[in-house]
């Protein structure tokens, strides 16, 4: 399957029942379609973090009804406390956690993770095709406009 390891084990740990999530860039092409069908198909979540813990609830609110109306997939953003008790509820013991910017829709970072003729390709579906622009742009502008509340994280544990 497309995504390789880390998504087979998200994928088939959220096939039996287990809370599964998934935290990496994905690009908005065929390709990422590839990657995002059977995850969501399957119930695995787009981890995003909401900062700081102490965030309050109508900002919380606020990002996530956004983020679900641009992103068609699972997108859940919590703090990084409510992450570690969610993955400490589930079983998860000795959890390390990193979190980094949210990056996800600039260019120079689509250009490091993509390469200048996948960011080529990117650039130019997102112009041809207006549903895809309209995501884009829409994800983009709830980034940031949350800038200073919204972090990638990635938690592992075992």
């Amino acid at each position: 399957m497309a995504g390789r390891l880390p998504f087979n084990c998200a994928i088939a740990l959220a096939r039996l029942g287990i809370p599964a999530a998934c935290q990496c860039p994905i690009s908005q092409d065929e390709y990422g379609d590839l990657l995002l069908t059977p995850l969501n198909a399957a119930g695995v979540e787009v981890l995003l973090a909401i900062v700081p813990d102490d965030v309050t609830n109508s900002v919380k609110t606020e990002i996530g009804t956004t983020l679900s109306r641009s992103i068609p997939v699972g997108a859940r953003p919590l703090t990084e406390a409510e992450w570690r008790t969610l993955l400490t509820e589930a079983g998860f013991i000795d959890l390390e956690v990193r979190q980094a910017p949210m990056h996800l829709l600039k260019m120079s970072r689509i250009l490091a993770d993509e390469g200048p003729w996948r960011t080529l390709k990117f650039v130019r579906n997102v112009i041809a095709d207006g549903d895809a622009r309209r995501r884009v742009l829409d994800m983009r502008a709830v980034f940031n406009k949350h800038a200073g509340h919204i972090r990638g994280i990635a938690l592992v544990g075992r």
